[in-house]
Protein backbone atom coordinates (compact mmCIF):
# COMPACT_ATOMS: atom_id res chain seq x y z
CA UNK A 1 0.00 0.00 0.00
CA UNK A 2 1.63 3.28 -1.07
CA UNK A 3 1.90 6.06 1.45
CA UNK A 4 1.59 9.00 -0.94
CA UNK A 5 0.47 12.49 -0.14
CA UNK A 6 -3.20 13.03 -0.82
CA UNK A 7 -4.15 16.40 -2.26
CA UNK A 8 -7.72 17.53 -2.29
CA UNK A 9 -8.94 19.45 -5.28
CA UNK A 10 -9.97 23.07 -5.00
CA UNK A 11 -13.56 21.92 -5.36
CA UNK A 12 -13.08 19.45 -2.55
CA UNK A 13 -11.69 22.07 -0.20
CA UNK A 14 -14.83 24.13 -0.70
CA UNK A 15 -17.24 21.29 0.12
CA UNK A 16 -17.89 22.31 3.71
CA UNK A 17 -18.41 25.95 2.79
CA UNK A 18 -20.80 25.01 0.02
CA UNK A 19 -22.81 22.83 2.41
CA UNK A 20 -23.19 25.76 4.81
CA UNK A 21 -24.21 28.10 1.99
CA UNK A 22 -26.71 25.50 0.77
CA UNK A 23 -28.37 25.25 4.17
CA UNK A 24 -28.45 29.00 4.71
CA UNK A 25 -29.82 29.83 1.28
CA UNK A 26 -32.46 27.11 1.49
CA UNK A 27 -33.77 28.37 4.80
CA UNK A 28 -33.95 31.89 3.40
CA UNK A 29 -36.42 31.19 0.60
CA UNK A 30 -38.72 28.51 1.98
CA UNK A 31 -39.18 25.86 4.60
CA UNK A 32 -42.16 24.02 3.25
CA UNK A 33 -43.46 21.64 0.63
CA UNK A 34 -44.95 23.30 -2.45
CA UNK A 35 -46.62 21.03 -4.99
CA UNK A 36 -46.19 21.59 -8.71
CA UNK A 37 -49.14 22.33 -10.94
CA UNK A 38 -50.55 19.57 -13.09
CA UNK A 39 -51.56 15.95 -12.75
CA UNK A 40 -48.44 15.01 -10.77
CA UNK A 41 -48.98 17.68 -8.13
CA UNK A 42 -50.08 16.10 -4.82
CA UNK A 43 -52.34 17.66 -2.22
CA UNK A 44 -50.46 19.43 0.60
CA UNK A 45 -51.90 20.53 3.94
CA UNK A 46 -50.70 21.15 7.50
CA UNK A 47 -51.75 19.07 10.52
CA UNK A 48 -52.41 20.48 13.99
CA UNK A 49 -48.98 19.17 15.06
CA UNK A 50 -47.30 21.41 12.49
CA UNK A 51 -46.33 18.49 10.26
CA UNK A 52 -47.12 18.89 6.58
CA UNK A 53 -49.32 16.18 5.08
CA UNK A 54 -48.90 15.14 1.46
CA UNK A 55 -51.77 13.27 -0.18
CA UNK A 56 -49.68 11.52 -2.82
CA UNK A 57 -51.02 11.07 -6.34
CA UNK A 58 -52.57 7.77 -7.38
CA UNK A 59 -50.04 5.05 -8.20
CA UNK A 60 -49.94 3.59 -11.69
CA UNK A 61 -50.34 -0.09 -12.49
CA UNK A 62 -46.75 -0.71 -11.39
CA UNK A 63 -47.34 0.80 -7.96
CA UNK A 64 -45.39 4.01 -8.72
CA UNK A 65 -46.77 7.28 -7.31
CA UNK A 66 -44.88 10.03 -9.18
CA UNK A 67 -45.21 13.34 -7.32
CA UNK A 68 -43.71 16.64 -8.49
CA UNK A 69 -42.92 19.77 -6.47
CA UNK A 70 -41.70 23.30 -6.92
CA UNK A 71 -40.07 23.09 -3.48
CA UNK A 72 -39.58 20.23 -1.04
CA UNK A 73 -38.40 21.21 2.44
CA UNK A 74 -39.18 19.59 5.78
CA UNK A 75 -39.33 21.48 9.09
CA UNK A 76 -38.72 19.93 12.51
CA UNK A 77 -42.42 18.96 12.96
CA UNK A 78 -41.86 16.66 9.98
CA UNK A 79 -43.81 15.61 6.93
CA UNK A 80 -46.25 12.74 6.33
CA UNK A 81 -46.78 11.06 2.97
CA UNK A 82 -50.32 9.69 3.09
CA UNK A 83 -50.37 6.22 1.55
CA UNK A 84 -53.44 4.96 3.36
CA UNK A 85 -56.97 4.11 2.21
CA UNK A 86 -58.16 4.20 5.82
CA UNK A 87 -58.14 6.80 8.58
CA UNK A 88 -55.76 6.21 11.44
CA UNK A 89 -53.15 7.61 13.80
CA UNK A 90 -49.94 9.03 12.34
CA UNK A 91 -46.80 9.28 14.47
CA UNK A 92 -46.11 12.82 13.25
CA UNK A 93 -49.52 14.23 12.29
CA UNK A 94 -51.84 12.62 14.83
CA UNK A 95 -55.28 11.55 13.63
CA UNK A 96 -55.27 11.45 9.85
CA UNK A 97 -57.90 10.65 7.25
CA UNK A 98 -57.59 8.40 4.22
CA UNK A 99 -55.91 9.73 1.10
CA UNK A 100 -58.69 10.45 -1.42
CA UNK A 101 -56.22 10.43 -4.33
CA UNK A 102 -55.18 6.78 -4.13
CA UNK A 103 -57.97 5.41 -6.27
CA UNK A 104 -58.32 2.08 -4.49
CA UNK A 105 -54.68 1.01 -4.23
CA UNK A 106 -51.63 2.02 -2.20
CA UNK A 107 -48.27 2.88 -3.71
CA UNK A 108 -45.25 0.60 -3.42
CA UNK A 109 -42.86 3.34 -4.59
CA UNK A 110 -43.34 7.03 -3.75
CA UNK A 111 -41.22 9.23 -6.02
CA UNK A 112 -40.88 12.87 -4.96
CA UNK A 113 -39.31 14.88 -7.80
CA UNK A 114 -38.39 18.56 -7.45
CA UNK A 115 -38.79 20.38 -10.76
CA UNK A 116 -38.11 23.87 -9.35
CA UNK A 117 -34.69 25.48 -8.99
CA UNK A 118 -34.16 25.35 -5.23
CA UNK A 119 -32.30 22.72 -3.18
CA UNK A 120 -34.10 20.78 -0.45
CA UNK A 121 -33.51 21.32 3.26
CA UNK A 122 -34.62 18.39 5.42
CA UNK A 123 -34.82 19.38 9.09
CA UNK A 124 -37.22 16.72 10.35
CA UNK A 125 -38.56 13.21 10.03
CA UNK A 126 -40.65 11.97 7.12
CA UNK A 127 -43.27 9.29 7.66
CA UNK A 128 -45.15 7.13 5.22
CA UNK A 129 -48.62 6.78 6.71
CA UNK A 130 -50.38 3.54 5.80
CA UNK A 131 -48.67 0.81 3.82
CA UNK A 132 -44.88 0.94 3.89
CA UNK A 133 -43.29 1.90 0.58
CA UNK A 134 -40.00 2.84 -1.03
CA UNK A 135 -39.32 6.58 -0.64
CA UNK A 136 -37.36 8.67 -3.14
CA UNK A 137 -36.48 12.37 -3.07
CA UNK A 138 -34.84 13.45 -6.33
CA UNK A 139 -33.65 17.06 -6.49
CA UNK A 140 -30.87 17.95 -8.96
CA UNK A 141 -30.33 21.29 -7.18
CA UNK A 142 -28.93 19.69 -4.02
CA UNK A 143 -30.16 18.20 -0.74
CA UNK A 144 -29.16 19.12 2.81
CA UNK A 145 -30.19 16.76 5.60
CA UNK A 146 -29.83 18.18 9.10
CA UNK A 147 -31.28 15.67 11.53
CA UNK A 148 -33.63 14.08 9.00
CA UNK A 149 -34.98 10.55 9.01
CA UNK A 150 -37.57 8.16 7.64
CA UNK A 151 -40.41 6.22 9.26
CA UNK A 152 -42.18 3.20 7.71
CA UNK A 153 -39.98 3.11 4.60
CA UNK A 154 -38.56 -0.10 3.18
CA UNK A 155 -36.03 1.79 1.06
CA UNK A 156 -35.13 5.49 1.32
CA UNK A 157 -33.23 7.25 -1.47
CA UNK A 158 -31.83 10.78 -1.42
CA UNK A 159 -30.79 11.64 -4.96
CA UNK A 160 -29.12 14.82 -6.17
CA UNK A 161 -30.09 14.14 -9.75
CA UNK A 162 -33.00 13.16 -11.95
CA UNK A 163 -35.20 10.06 -11.78
CA UNK A 164 -35.23 7.72 -14.77
CA UNK A 165 -38.83 6.65 -15.36
CA UNK A 166 -39.51 4.38 -18.32
CA UNK A 167 -42.80 2.69 -19.18
CA UNK A 168 -44.24 3.59 -15.80
CA UNK A 169 -41.33 2.06 -13.87
CA UNK A 170 -38.66 3.85 -11.85
CA UNK A 171 -35.53 2.38 -13.42
CA UNK A 172 -32.91 4.44 -11.61
CA UNK A 173 -31.29 7.86 -11.39
CA UNK A 174 -28.94 10.14 -13.30
CA UNK A 175 -26.39 12.54 -11.80
CA UNK A 176 -24.92 13.42 -15.20
CA UNK A 177 -24.32 17.10 -16.04
CA UNK A 178 -24.49 18.00 -12.36
CA UNK A 179 -22.02 19.17 -9.70
CA UNK A 180 -24.31 19.70 -6.72
CA UNK A 181 -23.92 18.23 -3.25
CA UNK A 182 -25.77 15.94 -0.87
CA UNK A 183 -24.81 17.12 2.63
CA UNK A 184 -25.61 15.26 5.85
CA UNK A 185 -25.36 16.70 9.36
CA UNK A 186 -26.82 15.67 12.69
CA UNK A 187 -28.33 12.19 12.89
CA UNK A 188 -30.07 10.45 9.98
CA UNK A 189 -32.21 7.45 11.00
CA UNK A 190 -33.67 4.99 8.50
CA UNK A 191 -34.63 1.34 8.18
CA UNK A 192 -34.11 -1.18 5.42
CA UNK A 193 -31.96 0.27 2.64
CA UNK A 194 -30.66 3.84 2.43
CA UNK A 195 -29.36 5.17 -0.91
CA UNK A 196 -27.24 8.34 -1.00
CA UNK A 197 -26.64 9.28 -4.65
CA UNK A 198 -25.10 12.55 -5.80
CA UNK A 199 -22.18 14.05 -7.73
CA UNK A 200 -20.64 14.94 -4.34
CA UNK A 201 -21.45 13.63 -0.86
CA UNK A 202 -20.45 15.52 2.28
CA UNK A 203 -21.45 13.40 5.29
CA UNK A 204 -20.48 14.88 8.66
CA UNK A 205 -23.21 13.45 10.90
CA UNK A 206 -24.28 10.03 12.12
CA UNK A 207 -26.10 7.76 9.67
CA UNK A 208 -27.88 4.86 11.36
CA UNK A 209 -29.84 2.26 9.39
CA UNK A 210 -31.58 -0.69 11.06
CA UNK A 211 -33.18 -3.87 9.78
CA UNK A 212 -36.82 -3.51 8.78
CA UNK A 213 -39.26 -6.20 9.90
CA UNK A 214 -42.39 -6.31 7.74
CA UNK A 215 -45.88 -7.21 8.89
CA UNK A 216 -45.56 -10.68 7.33
CA UNK A 217 -42.40 -11.35 9.35
CA UNK A 218 -39.91 -10.92 6.50
CA UNK A 219 -36.86 -8.75 7.12
CA UNK A 220 -35.09 -6.22 4.90
CA UNK A 221 -31.45 -6.17 6.10
CA UNK A 222 -29.97 -2.76 6.87
CA UNK A 223 -27.75 -1.41 4.10
CA UNK A 224 -26.23 1.90 2.98
CA UNK A 225 -25.28 2.65 -0.63
CA UNK A 226 -23.34 5.91 -1.03
CA UNK A 227 -22.55 6.58 -4.69
CA UNK A 228 -20.89 9.77 -5.91
CA UNK A 229 -19.70 10.95 -9.31
CA UNK A 230 -21.45 11.53 -12.62
CA UNK A 231 -23.41 8.33 -13.08
CA UNK A 232 -26.47 6.47 -14.20
CA UNK A 233 -27.44 4.31 -11.25
CA UNK A 234 -30.01 1.51 -11.19
CA UNK A 235 -32.58 1.34 -8.39
CA UNK A 236 -30.64 -1.48 -6.74
CA UNK A 237 -27.54 0.74 -6.46
CA UNK A 238 -25.61 -0.73 -9.38
CA UNK A 239 -23.65 1.85 -11.41
CA UNK A 240 -24.74 1.45 -15.03
CA UNK A 241 -22.59 4.13 -16.68
CA UNK A 242 -20.21 6.91 -15.68
CA UNK A 243 -18.83 10.09 -17.24
CA UNK A 244 -15.59 11.62 -16.00
CA UNK A 245 -15.82 15.23 -14.77
CA UNK A 246 -13.55 17.99 -16.03
CA UNK A 247 -12.56 18.80 -12.43
CA UNK A 248 -12.39 16.61 -9.34
CA UNK A 249 -15.48 15.71 -7.29
CA UNK A 250 -14.27 14.84 -3.80
CA UNK A 251 -16.58 13.22 -1.23
CA UNK A 252 -16.30 13.27 2.56
CA UNK A 253 -17.41 10.78 5.21
CA UNK A 254 -16.34 12.52 8.40
CA UNK A 255 -19.07 11.28 10.73
CA UNK A 256 -20.22 7.72 11.36
CA UNK A 257 -22.24 5.13 9.46
CA UNK A 258 -23.88 2.03 10.90
CA UNK A 259 -25.66 -0.72 8.94
CA UNK A 260 -25.37 -4.39 8.06
CA UNK A 261 -23.81 -3.51 4.70
CA UNK A 262 -22.05 -0.29 3.71
CA UNK A 263 -21.06 0.33 0.10
CA UNK A 264 -19.21 3.58 -0.74
CA UNK A 265 -18.32 4.30 -4.38
CA UNK A 266 -16.85 7.37 -6.06
CA UNK A 267 -16.53 6.88 -9.83
CA UNK A 268 -14.88 10.25 -10.59
CA UNK A 269 -11.26 9.83 -11.70
CA UNK A 270 -8.86 12.21 -9.99
CA UNK A 271 -11.24 12.53 -7.04
CA UNK A 272 -10.94 11.31 -3.48
CA UNK A 273 -12.96 9.77 -0.68
CA UNK A 274 -11.94 11.00 2.76
CA UNK A 275 -12.88 8.91 5.80
CA UNK A 276 -12.60 10.28 9.33
CA UNK A 277 -15.09 8.61 11.62
CA UNK A 278 -16.53 5.16 12.26
CA UNK A 279 -17.91 2.94 9.51
CA UNK A 280 -19.50 -0.02 11.29
CA UNK A 281 -20.88 -2.76 9.05
CA UNK A 282 -22.12 -5.91 10.73
CA UNK A 283 -21.44 -7.85 7.55
CA UNK A 284 -19.80 -6.13 4.59
CA UNK A 285 -17.94 -2.85 4.13
CA UNK A 286 -16.75 -1.75 0.68
CA UNK A 287 -15.02 1.49 -0.29
CA UNK A 288 -14.01 2.08 -3.92
CA UNK A 289 -12.57 5.31 -5.33
CA UNK A 290 -9.66 6.78 -7.27
CA UNK A 291 -8.06 7.92 -4.00
CA UNK A 292 -8.95 6.82 -0.47
CA UNK A 293 -7.73 8.76 2.54
CA UNK A 294 -8.40 7.82 6.14
CA UNK A 295 -6.84 9.75 8.99
CA UNK A 296 -7.23 10.70 12.64
CA UNK A 297 -8.66 13.92 14.00
CA UNK A 298 -6.88 15.84 16.74
CA UNK A 299 -9.44 16.84 19.38
CA UNK A 300 -7.00 19.02 21.35
CA UNK A 301 -6.11 22.03 19.18
CA UNK A 302 -3.19 22.97 21.45
CA UNK A 303 -1.38 19.65 21.06
CA UNK A 304 1.80 19.27 19.02
CA UNK A 305 1.87 16.55 16.38
CA UNK A 306 5.44 17.12 15.22
CA UNK A 307 6.87 14.27 17.30
CA UNK A 308 6.20 11.22 19.41
CA UNK A 309 4.33 9.19 16.80
CA UNK A 310 5.06 5.56 16.07
CA UNK A 311 3.35 3.94 13.10
CA UNK A 312 2.88 0.18 13.07
CA UNK A 313 0.91 -2.31 11.00
CA UNK A 314 -1.61 -4.42 12.88
CA UNK A 315 -4.21 -6.76 11.36
CA UNK A 316 -4.05 -4.94 8.07
CA UNK A 317 -4.70 -1.56 9.67
CA UNK A 318 -2.36 1.32 10.36
CA UNK A 319 -2.34 2.47 13.95
CA UNK A 320 -0.81 5.54 15.53
CA UNK A 321 0.63 5.27 19.03
CA UNK A 322 1.26 8.74 20.46
CA UNK A 323 3.27 8.93 23.63
CA UNK A 324 2.19 12.51 24.36
CA UNK A 325 -0.59 12.37 26.95
CA UNK A 326 -1.73 15.91 26.08
CA UNK A 327 -2.92 14.89 22.60
CA UNK A 328 -6.25 13.19 22.00
CA UNK A 329 -6.53 11.26 18.76
CA UNK A 330 -9.88 10.18 17.39
CA UNK A 331 -9.10 7.21 15.16
CA UNK A 332 -11.01 6.29 12.06
CA UNK A 333 -12.62 2.89 12.62
CA UNK A 334 -13.56 0.48 9.84
CA UNK A 335 -15.53 -2.51 11.15
CA UNK A 336 -17.04 -5.45 9.30
CA UNK A 337 -16.82 -9.19 8.70
CA UNK A 338 -15.72 -8.51 5.12
CA UNK A 339 -13.82 -5.27 4.44
CA UNK A 340 -12.74 -4.21 0.94
CA UNK A 341 -10.83 -1.00 0.17
CA UNK A 342 -10.13 -0.51 -3.54
CA UNK A 343 -8.21 2.58 -4.69
CA UNK A 344 -7.50 2.95 -8.40
CA UNK A 345 -4.67 5.39 -7.66
CA UNK A 346 -3.61 5.13 -4.01
CA UNK A 347 -4.87 4.67 -0.48
CA UNK A 348 -3.45 6.61 2.47
CA UNK A 349 -4.49 5.28 5.88
CA UNK A 350 -3.31 6.99 9.05
CA UNK A 351 -4.55 6.28 12.57
CA UNK A 352 -7.05 3.79 11.21
CA UNK A 353 -8.40 0.74 13.04
CA UNK A 354 -9.53 -2.00 10.66
CA UNK A 355 -11.38 -4.74 12.52
CA UNK A 356 -12.67 -7.75 10.66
Amino acid sequence: MKNNNFRLSAAGKLAAALAIILAASTGAYAAEIVAANGANGPGVSTAATGAQVVDIVAPNGNGLSHNQYQDFNVNQPGAVLNNSREAGLSQLAGQLGANPNLGGREASVILNEVIGRNPSLLHGQQEIFGMAADYVLANPNGISCQGCGFINTSRSSLVVGNPLVENGLLQGYSTLDNRNTLSLNGTLNASGVLDLIAPKIDSRGDVIVQDLTHRNGSVTPAAINAISGLNRVARDGKVLASVQPTTALDSYYLGSMQAGRINIINTAQGSGVKLAGTLAAGDELKVKAYDIRSESRVDDASSNRNGGENYQNYRGGIYVNDRSSSQKLTRTELKGKNISLVADNHAHLTATDIRG
